[in-house]
């Protein structure tokens, strides 16, 4: 996640292809299409691709009051990840919420 998320359009992304919680495919499909524009959606697509590059097992997120801290689990030893600002991790947790229809 060396670049910062926003200059990032959907066609220079990581192929992952997220599937959202839905008690039917249009109800999937609808949260998926609401969530790809928001702020926080290459975020989390980048987020993602690295977690499984390095093979991570469990993405920790730490939130403070100005960052957020990002920790991979890695056959099992924690590995510490460059972090992100608070208004980045901010949107791309609200973009995850909304994919998994906790928010």
């Amino acid at each position: 996640m060396s670049e910062p998320a926003s200059k990032h359009t959907h066609e220079d992304l990581p192929p992952i292809k997220f599937t959202a919680a839905g008690e039917s495919e249009e109800v999937r499909e609808a949260i998926l299409e609401a969530v790809m524009p928001s702020p926080g959606y290459a975020t989390a697509v980048l987020l993602m691709a690295d977690a499984i590059t390095k093979r991570a097992d469990i993405v920790l997120l730490d939130y403070t009051a100005g960052a957020v801290s990002v920790r991979y689990f890695v056959d099992g030893i924690w590995h510490s990840m460059p972090g992100m600002d608070r208004a980045t991790g901010d949107y791309m947790l609200a973009t995850i919420k909304q994919l998994a229809s906790l928010d």
